[in-house]
């Protein structure tokens, strides 16, 4: 059904701020669930405030991560996503776009990447951060435009490494693959594809970055296929890590117990600048690219 919504709803309007499904609405917070958490705010006129939570490490920091979420809802429907990362030393920055939650405004393509260019910059000057690696994590919108904003050169020395889970390469391409599933704009998805802005497009610019960057994919996802991942990996080249998890459907990779534990993996190597190779013969993963730069 979101599939055939989206495709009608780019038929009617060809808008490209239809990516993004804000919600008002606070559903619970950190403590509801006995997470110990800060509320931020992230304030400079005349951009719209950003609202946003700190989730402290338990004990001393190992390090420290910037989370983007999804294109819906907000923070408080996301945070589950890396609430258990404190437990394991790494404290969580995450926030809400322009629109989403109880941040001010509201979304649009240059909006929204300006924001995510805004957290970083807030998270680098916290006192909070500066002892410990700092990494970009994000899942499904909040994963494509991790790995964009990874590949700009404002940003090129901030990070030690990227995770993005279920990302797309391209907004062109998957507005496209939506329009395509629908007899009504089957033959329409060309061209009213190229009504929609591919600017911040990952597939443009990963070939820029540098670090060390870990992909994963639900093999079951069919709100963004694989072959993006894939795709992606592909023009990083051999600083990418890919994983493919069997049966797992859009969203829900980050809730499996051995990929929270890959993503600690590859945190502690990728800080300590150990090589990162996910084993091959982990089951029930399916990993891919095992070979690093030296």
């Amino acid at each position: 059904m979101k599939k055939l919504l989206l495709g009608a709803l780019l038929l009617l309007s060809s808008c490209t701020n239809l990516f993004y499904f804000p919600s008002p609405q606070m559903l619970r917070t950190p403590s509801d669930v006995g997470i110990p958490y800060e509320p931020l705010s992230i304030s400079h006129s005349p951009e719209p405030n950003l609202s946003g939570w700190f989730l402290p490490a338990r004990g001393k920091a190992r390090g420290t991560v910037l989370f983007l979420h999804g294109n819906a809802e907000n923070i408080s429907t996301h945070f589950a996503n890396v609430y258990w990362l404190p437990e394991h030393g790494y404290q969580v920055f995450l926030f809400d776009y322009a629109g989403y939650g109880e941040s001010q405004g509201s979304p649009s393509g240059d909006g929204i990447h300006t924001d995510v260019a805004r957290m970083v910059r807030y998270v680098i000057a916290n006192s909070r951060v500066t002892s410990t690696p700092l990494f970009l994590m994000g899942q499904s919108l909040g994963a494509t435009m991790a790995l964009y904003t990874a590949s700009l050169p404002q940003f090129k020395d901030t990070f030690r490494g990227v995770i993005a889970d279920s990302p797309f390469s391209s907004y062109r391409r998957i507005a496209r693959e939506k329009l395509g599933l629908l007899w009504l704009t089957y033959i329409l998805q060309w061209p009213l594809g190229f009504l929609v802005y591919d600017g911040y497009s990952p597939e443009r610019t990963v070939s820029k970055i540098e670090i060390p960057v870990l992909l994963i994919h639900g093999l079951q996802d069919e709100t963004v296929p694989p072959h993006h991942s894939r795709r992606l990996c592909e023009l990083m080249g051999s600083r990418c890590e890919r994983i493919e998890v069997p049966g797992v459907e859009h969203g829900k990779t980050l809730g499996q117990a051995d990929i929270r534990a890959k993503i600690v993996l590859f945190f502690e190597r990728t800080a300590s600048a150990t090589p990162f190779c996910i084993e091959s013969s982990d089951q029930p993963l399916k990993t891919f690219s095992c070979t690093v730069d030296k």
